[in-house]
């Protein structure tokens, strides 16, 4: 990789599900952290060199005065477009400050157990692969069907590879995941691709088809420990309530 690879979290969206008065990414997440610690402690523990590209919107200065105050990483802040709306609009928005190879992360996604080397393990896959996800093994049908949900088989290297993807399929559809995603990554030359089919994926019209002749189809998956998405108030609240010791 000639480039130096980007990490790019996106933090303009609004957190309307939270209906908070600050950033969704600064909530409290244990003793002395904040939502966001959990992906900026991966990238401290990146071994390659990376960039940190922070998306936000209006009204996100305190994001971004706390990535910087903390970042280890040379970061760059830009604003989303409003032309180009969702999750696939904030990394278009990215894409013309990103030279090399991509790893998107959530801001509000907390990994319940540290993860050392885990980016660079993604990195490496994106090295022969268009694309990657890294995911967590799940079980239970009400957490596959109101997330970011994988289908996965064993592949070669000890990876598995993905066969089927959807967003939030909802309690009918649950069957044959066995994942969900906590990042994804791509390289240049597939980022349209990868974008196209993660928001045909968003609006539930991603079709077999579709999903079989774009770059995601095999993709290598790689595992990550547990992880709690902070953006519902039910969330926030069994993570914390996980997280605090009995006394």
């Amino acid at each position: 990789m000639s480039a130096h690879p980007t990490i790019v979290l996106p933090c303009a969206g609004k957190g309307s599900r939270l209906g908070l008065p600050f950033p969704k990414e600064l909530l409290p997440a244990g003793p002395g952290l904040v939502a966001i610690d959990s992906v900026l402690r991966l990238v401290e523990e990146t071994v390659v060199d990376v960039r940190l590209l922070l998306v936000t919107a209006p009204g996100r200065e305190a994001t971004a005065r706390y990535v910087r105050e903390r970042s280890v990483a040379p970061l760059a802040v830009v604003e989303q477009d409003p032309a180009l709306p969702e999750l696939a609009g904030a990394i278009r928005s990215a894409l013309p400050w990103c030279p090399g190879p991509v790893l998107v992360l959530l801001p509000d996604q907390v990994l319940a157990d540290p993860a050392p080397g885990l980016l660079d393990c993604a990195l490496a896959a994106l090295a022969d692969s268009p694309a990657c996800f890294l995911a967590a093994p799940e079980a239970d049908p009400r957490r596959i069907a109101v997330d970011g949900a994988l289908a996965t088989e064993p592949g070669p290297g000890g990876l598995r590879r993905l066969t089927a993807l959807a967003d939030k399929p909802g309690p009918d559809r649950t069957g044959g995941f066995d994942r969900v995603w906590f990042g994804f990554g791509f390289q240049q030359a597939s980022a349209r691709q990868v974008l196209e089919q993660m928001h045909a994926a968003a609006e539930h019209r991603l079709t077999e088809d579709d999903f079989r002749t774009g770059p995601l189809a095999g993709a290598p998956v790689i595992d990550c420990p547990p992880f709690t998405d902070l953006g519902t108030w039910p969330a926030f609240t069994r993570h914390w309530k996980d997280s605090t010791p009995c006394n």
